[in-house]
């Protein structure tokens, strides 16, 4: 069952759809990219199946943004600006009492994920970072971005065909998931969806502004462990234009990925769970504050228990060692977190 959808009440007050499903250790704010429909994303069984297992790792926050899906619908003609959207992230984390979280965005969700690890670096665990880059539309110094000519080809496709199966058929064989072109009920779902998400103005609008992104400046500005993840063949966003923006910021770590899905959820999604649940063992002894010496001792005990994985590899010439949560961990976790809200709750009835 999809989790229930609740309002944060943003400074302005515009109301922003939120959800929280799961639980742990750590909070975990999912940016989507394009249009969105935080209830619509339970309905496609693929993604629906990703979003429960980043809920496994932590307790996960979807949402809204203005003027999309279930959040306030807004003028056309004036969809908030990059750092408005990127505050409403600020306003969603207030209302369910995060102080601070790991960052995923994705697609057109990275630039304000970068934005606001930049802004909010107190608040920002970590960062994540799928199928996305720093600039959207072309440069003389930014050969991949949107040229005018294709923006203006887009925006005429999206006044005539928004919402229909034609242009969902189209968008998953040229650029969403090629994999899954033909897919009739993926056709079905994405057409529905992309309704429910926006109208055609807003869509319209919000491309224009999109292509106006670029926050190549702000990379620099970026100082948490960062990971940036891409599929080499993703006809949306060019892996050069990825590689260039995990470049920009300092420590970034960069994994590719053989594929031309930009749909996350599509192709090979295990591997980009695996990449996101991994964590090397100086980030674990910074989110946890320890010592080496105190991480080590439980780190083994943990590996033992096989409840962790751990791979040790160098990068350059240092040594690296990077921990998994296993399956057989990740319920241990479960049961764990089951008994201490028994326990809670208990204590709450006494």
């Amino acid at each position: 069952m999809p989790p229930e959808t609740k309002y944060a009440k943003a400074p302005d007050g515009v109301h922003i759809a939120y959800q929280l499903a799961g639980g742990g250790p750590i909070d975990i704010v999912f940016v989507m990219g394009w249009t969105t429909n935080i209830e619509g994303m339970w309905r496609e069984p693929a993604l629906a199946a990703f979003l429960t297992r980043l809920s496994s790792m932590g307790r996960l926050i979807l949402f809204d943004r203005r003027g999309l899906g279930l959040s306030d619908r807004i003028a056309d003609d004036v969809l908030p600006t990059l750092e408005t959207r990127m505050d409403d992230v600020r306003v969603v984390m207030d209302a369910v009492g995060s102080e601070r979280a790991a960052v995923i965005g994705v697609s057109e969700g990275g630039p304000l994920s970068v934005l606001f690890a930049a802004t909010h670096p107190g608040r920002t665990s970590s960062l994540v970072l799928f199928g996305t880059m720093a600039r959207f539309g072309w440069a003389e110094d930014f050969p991949w971005g949107q040229t005018d000519a294709s923006l203006r080809e887009e925006l005429d496709r999206i006044d005539r065909l928004w919402g229909t199966e034609e242009l969902a058929a189209r968008e998953l064989r040229e650029w969403a998931a090629p994999s899954a072109a033909g897919d009739a009920r993926l056709i079905s779902w994405l057409a529905e969806y992309t309704r429910s998400a926006a109208s055609p103005g807003a869509a319209i609008t919000l491309t224009r502004m999109n292509h106006d992104i670029d926050v190549r400046d702000a990379l620099g500005a970026v100082h948490v462990p960062t990971l940036v993840l891409g599929r080499t063949e993703d006809h949306d966003f060019d892996i050069a234009a990825t590689r260039q923006l995990a470049a920009g910021i300092r420590g970034a770590e960069l994994v590719e990925f053989p594929g031309s899905d930009h749909f996350f959820w599509m192709g090979d999604a295990e591997s980009l769970l695996v990449a996101i649940e991994s964590l090397t063992f100086n980030e674990l002894k910074k989110l946890l504050d320890t010592t080496d010496g105190n991480l080590s001792v439980h780190a083994r005990k943990l590996e033992e228990a096989g409840y962790v994985g751990c791979a040790k590899s160098f990068e350059g010439r240092m040594p690296r060692t990077d921990y998994r949560l296993t399956t057989g961990g990740r319920k241990a976790l479960e049961r764990y977190l089951d008994h201490m809200e028994a326990l809670i709750h208990a204590m709450r009835e006494r």
